[in-house]
């Protein structure tokens, strides 16, 4: 496992949040699009817009159901790096970090949470690359 490893799993969860918003933008003009059309049929252009609409969706749909089993992979692969990592401070910065089912947090906010006002984001943001890179 290497920091870049790491960092996909947060990428992906990332990529995950912008399809969402993608299929609800989506989802919205296909409504619009649906209730134009219910009021008042306007000819082939409405069904065209429609189905094109439902196909967009679809689309997004199977590209969040890919970047999920990417994701449920890498996370895999995280939970069982965390598991082997024998320094306690340093497995709580990376699950604070990196686990994708949490906030994400900053380097800031993780040395915060560890040690409250006693270590700088560099000094377990180093700490925890340190450890990675020896392995």
């Amino acid at each position: 496992m290497t920091l870049k490893d790491l960092h996909g799993a947060v990428g992906v969860w990332k990529d995950i949040e912008e399809t969402k918003k993608k299929i609800e933008q989506a989802e919205a003009a296909k409504s619009k699009i649906t209730a134009s059309y219910s009021l008042a049929p306007g000819g082939a252009g409405d069904g065209q817009r429609l189905a094109k609409a439902i196909e967009t969706i679809y689309q997004y749909e199977l590209e969040l159901v890919d970047k999920y089993t990417e994701l449920f992979q890498k996370k895999l692969d995280i939970q069982r790096f965390l598991r082997s990592v024998d320094d306690p401070i340093i497995r709580l910065a990376l699950q604070l970090k990196y686990d994708p089912e949490k906030e994400l947090l900053s380097w800031l906010q993780v040395a915060v949470r560890i040690y409250g006002a006693g270590a700088s984001a560099d000094s377990i943001r180093m700490a925890c690359k340190r450890y990675v890179e020896s392995l």
